[in-house]
């Protein structure tokens, strides 16, 4: 009987769907969640309305009937939409700076960590806005916004900046969060 019961406990273990992965989840001064990358494969993301499921590498995603790539290759990672190029982003070699580039090769934003948080730069490089880690969490522009779940103050950064669509948002962001593992 005893043995038994350890088979049922056994096979009732097995059948529970594994555990979902953790949330990185950005959230505005109100507490509301704004923003939510769970970093699997695939990769899901959300910023406001907008959710994509990001497979890869390379990445691959549909919102609607628009498909979204991203193909790395020696000058960065290059995010198309149905083909055409969105922005070209270049992270540093020690992966605390990352630039984001227009179809053109203009600077668009830079994001810099610094030990402590980090900045987001306009195209001239002056600040924008800045996150700055506050316990486990970043918190943007003072309070306007926070992140939760990651220690990565760059892919925060990212998450949060205004600048850049949500969709290359949350595709640079799967991006760097599967290249931190």
């Amino acid at each position: 009987m005893f043995s038994t019961c350890l088979l049922f406990a056994c096979q009732a273990r097995a059948s529970q769907p594994p555990s979902p992965t953790p949330s990185i989840e950005a959230r505005d001064a109100k507490g509301g969640v704004d923003a939510e990358l769970r970093t699997g494969h695939p990769c899901r993301a959300r910023i406001g309305p907008i959710e994509l499921q990001i497979g890869g590498p390379p990445l691959v995603a549909l919102l609607g009937e628009t498909r979204l790539t991203g193909m790395a290759g020696d000058g960065g990672t290059t995010l198309a939409s149905d083909g055409q190029t969105l922005v070209r982003l270049q992270p540093s070699s020690d992966r605390r700076e990352l630039d984001v580039f227009d179809a053109s090769g203009n600077a668009l934003v830079r994001i810099v960590g610094d030990g402590t948080g980090a900045s987001i730069q306009g195209a001239t490089r002056h600040p924008l806005h800045h996150v700055a880690a506050k316990g486990d969490d970043f918190v943007f522009d003072d309070g306007v916004g926070t992140v939760h779940g990651t220690h990565d103050a760059v892919l925060a950064a990212l998450l949060l900046a205004p600048e850049l669509l949500p969709e290359v948002r949350m595709l640079a962001a799967c991006e760097r969060a599967w290249n931190l593992k």
